[in-house]
Order: structure tokens, then C-alpha cells, then sequence
């Protein structure tokens, strides 16, 4: 009849409101029996509030089935942490009435995880995205994780079938005897089996599981084609926020891994969905730097990617200079890479050459970003800021000079310096003081030289053909005085 006596009421969160007897969940409770003090014994009445219960008012309703039965619960992986975790936050450590307690159950039952189906682990990591922040959770977590990391290193022919929670999924689910043959035939579904039944974990969860499977060496190429599933497979049912701390934290993740295993097309359709998205200043520079320190992977469309609606001209050079700089700065940067780069972007300067809204400081500093020495040949250079100056106009001789400044003339063909000395462009070129001004004006008056022959064996030619007519008319004159000479004696 004791027991019967409801003179506790406890506030769960604000959720519910349960009334208990204070004698009955003291007895199981330490936490409870600490806060209550003296007055446990006292017939008053007494409230106590929790606003972080673990579990919520489902949890804690649990809890109470298991002091009211003697210490019976009823456990399976999908409630077996959140109980853990109550137990843990109620101090439930104790034994009554030589039953076992709750938080032993409960570490009892987490000790058989490696009997337990694939299904059943999933099933339990999924409460976990509640309990991160709680420090006591972090042992549970682990032991989910370390059973997790070594089902997905197992060889494919044994790895378990995908979750059950399926059912509930619009997508297509291979069996397991479909996915056994199907990872015969496919090397790539081998490594990837797993990638949809964890992508429904919170970032929080998930960045632990990258950290160990880091730890545990596993192929960072296999992991940073997860974080690319991941992020994608979050952007269909989130929200614009959740969508932002995703994107973060997939951009943390992959600054973890080997560099050279990220797919270049991935990390620039992030870039895409980070400049939409507008993630943070510190997230957008780590990224760039990922980026940037890969440039010599990249290609001509990975670059072209439109300006900021603030700015005039078309492509956004603004952040190509600032993947030059990462790239530049690294450390791997040496000379076969920085060759490849220095060709990329002498492509890309032929592309925004044409914009008619490209200052001419910006289009110099594109220029000057990769030393000359990177540059075997300048001739592209040279075809960009010729082109560029066809599009534009109005240029005062500094800015002209600033343009030409980039180029080393050392390393123009004799085609390009042809080119030089017909254009428009001597005159600012010799305005530089650079030694190769002279090799144009040397090739010009060669030039000049070649032109004036050309013209001087033409006009001889014409001479020569002119005399050669005189010549005929010179005699056919003669021959008519001579016969007019005739017809006068006869």
C-alpha cells in the first residue's frame, strides 16, 4: 500500500507531469533521493523538474515501469541507450531487493553488441543524435561506432544487408542475397553498402564515426565518397540551416582526409552549394584552401564560375586568384604541378579576355599571379592581352604598360613577335624598359627591312617588265621607218 501513495510529482522536460511515490523511486534512484533530502521521509507532498531528462517523457516513463516491476524492463537495441543513458543521469547503480540495477542491465545488454544483426546496431545509433552532448553517452557511442567500423571493413562477401528501416525508405534497398551477388560484379557497391543507413545520422555523430574510421585507417577515398552521399542525401529534407551546419561540417570532415583522394568535380559542386548557401567566412576560406591547394586537377569549366552578383564583370576572377594563393602557398606545389596550373590559367585568361567589363588591374593581376618562370612560352599570354585590347578601349599608356608588364619576351615565338610589330602594341611594350622590348624592336626593323625588300623587288620587277615593253615598241617603231623608207625611194 506504500507504494500506492503518489506524493512526488516529477516535471519531465515540460513535457509531462508524472506523480510517483517518493519512498518507491528513491529506493531506485539516487539522484532523486540527493535532491530530495531529508524531506524523502517527510509526508509532504514534493515536485521535482528536470528540463534534460534523456529520452523525454517516454524515456522516463520507462524508467518507472522498471521501479514498479521489481526491476523488470523490457529491452531491445532501438531503447537499450536512451535507458542507459536515464539510468546513467538518475544514478540508478544501486541493487534493490537483489535485483539487478538498471544501469548494469543496460551495460549488460550493450556487451552483447557483437551478437547483434546490422539492423539491430543502426537501430540503436539512431537515439544517440540526442545524447551527444552528454558526456556519460561518449562510452556508448564508441562501443556502437567500433561495432559499426568493424562490420563496414569487413570483405563484402560478408558484410551485413542494409537496414531494415527500409521499409519506411523511397528508395530502392538491394536484399542481402542481391547485394552478395551484386558485390561480386561491383567493386564500387562493395565499398558503398553502408553509405545510406548511416547518412540519416546528425553531423555531430557522424563526425565521430569519421574520426575512427580515420584512426582505424581506413581508405580515405571510401570516406570522402560518403561525405560527398551525405552531403547530398541531406540537402532533399532539411532545412536551409541544417543544410549549412551539413555543409560545415562535411568541409571539416574532408579537410581530414588525404587531399589527393577528393574527386575535384565534388569539392567544386560544394563550392557551388556554399556560395548559395552562404555558409560562414572560416567553413568558405577552408574550403577554397582544399581547393585551391588541388588547382592543378582542376579544368577550364571547374574555373568559370560566375561573379557575385555585386560585380560587373562575368566570371568570378576574384576567386581564382584566391585558389592561386592557396595553391601557390602549399606545400606540394613544385614545378611539374605549377606547369599544369600555369597552363589552366593561360586558358582561362583567352576566356575572360573577351569580357568587356574586366578591368584592366584585375586582368594584370591574373597575369602576374603565376611567375614567369612557371611559363615555357608566352604566346598565349600574349594572344589574351592582344585580344583583351581589341575588346577594350580608352586605356591611359600606365594602364597599357601595367597590362604588357606580365609578359617575359624572352619566351615570344617569332610568330608572336611578328605578330607584335603589325599590331598596335610595339609602342606600349617598348614604354616597359624590358630587355625583350628590344628583341621586338630589333624583329621590327627586320620586319621593316623585309616589308621595304619586298617592295623594292616588286617594284624592280614592274621596271623590268615596263623596259621589256619599251623594248618591243622601240622596235616596231624601226621596223616602220624602215619600210617607210622603202615606199619613199620607189
Amino acid at each position: 500500500m506504500e507504494n500506492s501513495v503518489l506524493d512526488l510529482e516529477v516535471d519531465v522536460n515540460g513535457e509531462e507531469i508524472f506523480a510517483v511515490n517518493k519512498k518507491l523511486i528513491c529506493s531506485y534512484s539516487g539522484r532523486i533521493s540527493k535532491l530530495l533530502g531529508r524531506s524523502k521521509d517527510a509526508k509532504c507532498r514534493s515536485k521535482v523538474i528536470f528540463n534534460d531528462f534523456p529520452g523525454g517523457s517516454e524515456c522516463f516513463e520507462e524508467i518507472l515501469r522498471f521501479c514498479y516491476s521489481n526491476g523488470k524492463v523490457y529491452m531491445n537495441p532501438s531503447n537499450v541507450v536512451s535507458l542507459s543513458c536515464a539510468a546513467h543521469f538518475m544514478e540508478m547503480k544501486e541493487n534493490v531487493l537483489g535485483s539487478e540495477n538498471l544501469y548494469e542491465k543496460t551495460e549488460r545488454f550493450l556487451d552483447e553488441i557483437h551478437d547483434w544483426s546490422w539492423p539491430e546496431v543502426v537501430a540503436a545509433l539512431k537515439p544517440c543524435q540526442h545524447f551527444v552532448a552528454m558526456s556519460f553517452s561518449t562510452s556508448i557511442i564508441n562501443k556502437l561506432f567500433d561495432s559499426i567500423v568493424l562490420r563496414v571493413t569487413l570483405p563484402s562477401e560478408t558484410s551485413p544487408c542494409s537496414s531494415f528501416s527500409s521499409s519506411s525508405s523511397s528508395g530502392f534497398r538491394l536484399s542481402c542475397d542481391t547485394l552478395s551477388i551484386e558485390s561480386s560484379k561491383n567493386t564500387s557497391l562493395q565499398a558503398t553498402w553502408w553509405f545510406e543507413d548511416l547518412a540519416v545520422l546528425e553531423t555531430d555523430l557522424i563526425q565521430i564515426l569519421v574520426k575512427m574510421m580515420i584512426s582505424r585507417s581506413m581508405d580515405h577515398r571510401i570516406l570522402a565518397r560518403f561525405l560527398f552521399y551525405y552531403k547530398k542525401s541531406r540537402a532533399f529534407y532539411t532545412t536551409r540551416e541544417e543544410r549549412i551546419k551539413t555543409l560545415e561540417a562535411v568541409v571539416e570532415m574532408l579537410d581530414w582526409l588525404d587531399l589527393r583522394t577528393l574527386s575535384y568535380k565534388g569539392l567544386c559542386r560544394i563550392l557551388i552549394d556554399a556560395s548559395y548557401l552562404e555558409i560562414s567566412q572560416n567553413y568558405r576560406s577552408k574550403l577554397e584552401q582544399i581547393i585551391g591547394s588541388e588547382l592543378d586537377r582542376a579544368t577550364l569549366d571547374s574555373l568559370l564560375v560566375p561573379s557575385p552578383p555585386s560585380s560587373s564583370y562575368s566570371y568570378d576572377i576574384d576567386l581564382v586568384l584566391r585558389l592561386l594563393q592557396s595553391f601557390l602557398s602549399g606545400e606540394a606545389c613544385n614545378a611539374n604541378r605549377l606547369k599544369k596550373v600555369a597552363s589552366l590559367i593561360d586558358m582561362y585568361l583567352m576566356e575572360v579576355a573577351a569580357d568587356p567589363c574586366l578591368g584592366p588591374s584585375l586582368f594584370a593581376d591574373l597575369i602576374r599571379a603565376i611567375p614567369k618562370t612557371a611559363r615555357e612560352s608566352m604566346d598565349r599570354i600574349y594572344a589574351s592581352v592582344n585580344l583583351y585590347l581589341k575588346v577594350h578601349s580608352g586605356f591611359s599608356s600606365e594602364q597599357m604598360v601595367n597590362i604588357c608588364s606580365g609578359l617575359d619576351y624572352q619566351k615570344l615565338s617569332a610568330k608572336a613577335l611578328s605578330s607584335i610589330a603589325q599590331e598596335a602594341l610595339p609602342t606600349c611594350f617598348r614604354q616597359i624598359g624590358d630587355p625583350g622590348s628590344k628583341r621586338i624592336e630589333l624583329h621590327t626593323k627586320k620586319l621593316d627591312y623585309h616589308n621595304e625588300s619586298k617592295r623594292m623587288r616588286a617594284e624592280l620587277q614592274r621596271m623590268e617588265s615596263r623596259a621589256v615593253q619599251l623594248e618591243k615598241i622601240c622596235h616596231e617603231l624601226k621596223v616602220q621607218m624602215h619600210r617607210m623608207k622603202i615606199s619613199s625611194f620607189k
